[in-house]
């Protein structure tokens, strides 16, 4: 017996649940942060390792937090990184639950 999946024709809604300005609140200030490092690094004067050593873990630091940007404002992303945590704990039932539920709301499935 096959499974019927209703798909509905609602207008997306993943960018409703939460709130645009706090995302690009946050993008802002991983900017700031990031564009004042930049500046503080430059202004030190340090040798060229050192130098390159700073502007090295900037960058990185940088690219760490720029996908929390995202996941603030995409369920879908929310949702994809469920699936990377349910691989490290895959005994956690609750888990799988909420991720079938946000795959559900999300592709509007019933």
């Amino acid at each position: 017996m096959k499974s019927e999946v209703k798909l509905s024709m609602r207008p997306n809604v993943s960018v409703k649940h939460y709130k645009a300005t706090s995302a690009v609140f946050v993008y802002l200030v991983i900017i700031i942060l990031t564009s004042a490092g930049y500046l503080l690094v430059i202004k030190l004067n340090l040798s060229h390792v050192a130098l390159r050593f700073g502007l090295d873990i900037i960058t990185t630091v940088n690219c760490i937090l720029d996908p929390f940007v995202y996941v603030l404002w995409f369920k879908e992303c929310r949702m994809e990184m469920l699936k990377m945590l349910s691989v490290c704990l895959p005994y956690v039932p609750s888990l799988e639950r909420r991720i079938e539920n946000m795959r559900k709301d999300i592709f509007h499935m019933t």
